[in-house]
């Protein structure tokens, strides 16, 4: 994150185009920065570089970002950058920019992990879809065995040959005398 990256953002016919233009390199990560018109103000922990203001201008697909030559610019970033001890106690101290960037380091970590665990899932799935696959066919196997000896065992019971069965005895008609 040594490095700011400009974008062009138009919208055309319903759809939103990003494109980036140009990129700048910085020496550390910045404490903040404003765009205030058409001058760019970068405050960096940087002793006597405090505070940097670029001119940034943009025509006909000519993107420029240089540090400024403006005169009462100049003077107001020299005033600041006088007062390096007033600075001084913040280096070392977090900027949102790297708070940013954790917050979005941890995200791109967690994705990547994420789609390592989804990637073995995945190699898994061939494997659990052979044993589910005969897991099935055995399943199968055993109904229809099942069934083959239940059908047998009902055709033993109506054909009286089934020794387990307790027959039942034949009602018996009673005449009066």
């Amino acid at each position: 994150y040594l490095v700011i990256l400009f974008y062009k953002v138009v919208w055309s016919a319903g759809n939103v185009v990003v494109e980036k233009v140009n990129t700048m390199q910085l020496s550390q990560p910045p404490w903040d920065m404003q765009l205030q018109g058409d001058i760019l103000w970068v405050l960096q922990p940087v002793e006597g570089d405090t505070l940097v203001p670029y001119s940034v201008s943009y025509k006909q697909e000519d993107f420029q970002v240089e540090k400024t030559s403006d005169k009462k610019t100049m003077e107001l970033a020299e005033t600041v950058n006088k007062n390096w001890d007033f600075f001084k106690g913040s280096v070392g101290q977090e900027s949102n920019f790297q708070l940013l960037f954790k917050a979005y380091k941890n995200r791109k970590d967690n994705m990547q992990d994420y789609l390592e665990r989804k990637r073995q899932r995945l190699a898994q799935t061939p494997l659990k879809k052979e044993k589910q696959s005969r897991r099935n066919k055995q399943r199968r196997r055993k109904e229809k065995e099942g069934d083959a000896a239940e059908k047998e065992g009902s055709e033993d019971v109506e054909g009286g040959t089934n020794s387990d069965s307790i027959a039942e005895p034949e009602p018996k008609i009673l005449k009066a005398s």
